[in-house]
């Protein structure tokens, strides 16, 4: 047999907005700041100009004019200065140019038409032009189902440092430190960061999982898929991102079988958990609350992304409709358990146990092609 133990996931999805207490947040143009204008706010002699998000009486989220979000203490209407009454994107050439500046002389700094990518010196084929494909091929996914997603508000920024020590200081800002941990991205700040993986002169930045995965989120965040500005599911933001992960759907041009579309090492795990019943009765735990993915994330992941395999391969205009009404909640709400069940219900049913059933079916039928890095036993 394989042992689910040697299944390491080496994702992370860092959700850094700080919201306001249950209960005192207010939208922006509730607490009588128009949520369109451009504001400024000096905090310890650092200056930051953006537009109001949401705002509490205490603190303020505002989003940037680069896209990222930046949590400030705002007590009153005298905190602030307006700057206009409108709200405009930094242009990208401003954006490229405070990049340069930010990570020096040792980067090359690609823009693409959706992405800005920071990266070691080298051809802009080899390190930017994979993330625009991929944006291109997300949107494809969407559009051949009858989604035509939102364009991006902002370009996107990926960083692609140079060394795994780079990596690890940066992650220690955010995160605590993990070497399993290859690449992360964030809504707060709107960036992929990872580091140079590759081992061939003719490799890509995307033959591994790790940048599939996370600009996966981005694009996602980003483009409407998912609500940047509130409370997720995670299962439906990883379930998403780790079915992306299969070259079938990253590159169905190519790959177009259902076989293509199978994440060999996703399915392989949530087999084994099936098999050996530590994943029954999980559907309902998953889609009420998170818990799964801080006590278990293996299966967690696994569970993910078989749930959301299944649902797209055979109610895939109910998935659709249920993955774009999650995102058009209103932002920075609450999302509990009550309403999480009562929205997933809505779309497929409230008979778990069944469904359950029917995915746990469905999927010991598909095969799997064993990943390296797995362990006969």
């Amino acid at each position: 047999m394989f042992s689910r133990s040697t299944a390491i996931f080496f994702f992370a999805f860092l959700f850094l907005i700080a919201l306001p207490e249950v209960g005192h947040a207010q939208k922006a143009e509730s607490s009588g700041v128009n949520n369109e204008m451009t504001i400024k706010v000096e905090v310890k002699q650092r200056t930051f100009i953006g537009k109001p998000l949401v705002w509490d009486g205490d603190n303020m989220q505002l989003l940037r004019r680069d896209g990222r979000m930046t949590f400030l203490p705002v007590k009153s209407h005298d905190d602030y200065q307006v700057l206009s009454n409108g709200f405009s994107v930094m242009a990208k050439k401003t954006m490229v140019a405070k990049l340069k500046k930010e990570f020096g002389k040792r980067y090359t700094v690609s823009s693409t038409p959706s992405f800005i990518v920071v990266h070691p010196h080298g051809d802009y084929q080899k390190w930017a032009k994979p993330f625009e494909d991929l944006n291109k091929r997300f949107a494809t996914f969407f559009s051949t189902r009858g989604h035509k997603l939102e364009a991006p508000k902002f370009p996107m920024v990926a960083v692609v440092l140079n060394t795994r020590g780079e990596f690890d200081r940066m992650l220690r800002r955010y995160y605590s430190a993990d070497r399993n941990l290859l690449g992360y991205y964030s809504p707060r700040s709107n960036r992929i960061i990872t580091y140079d993986q590759i081992k061939e002169a003719d490799d890509s930045i995307f033959n591994t999982n790790t940048v599939i995965h996370e600009a996966t989120h981005q694009t996602a965040f980003n483009r409407g898929v998912h609500n940047r500005f509130g409370e997720y599911s995670s299962w439906l933001v990883e379930g998403l991102a780790c079915l992306f992960e299969a070259e079938g759907v990253h590159n169905s041009y190519i790959h177009t079988q259902r076989k293509d579309r199978i994440n060999s090492g996703r399915l392989l795990a949530i087999q084994i958990a099936i098999k050996d019943g530590s994943a029954k009765g999980t559907l309902e735990k998953i889609v009420g609350d998170d818990r799964l993915f801080r006590s278990d994330d293996q299966l967690a992941y696994a569970y993910a992304w078989g749930l959301t395999f299944y649902l797209v391969e055979t109610q895939q205009r109910d998935y659709l409709k249920y993955l774009f009404d999650d995102a058009q909640r209103e932002n920075f709400t609450v999302y509990g358990s009550k309403e999480r069940l009562q929205l997933f219900a809505k779309a497929f049913g409230n008979d778990f146990d069944q469904l359950e059933a029917r995915m746990f079916n469905f999927l010991m039928k598909q095969k799997v092609k064993i990943p390296d890095g797995y362990i006969r036993r």
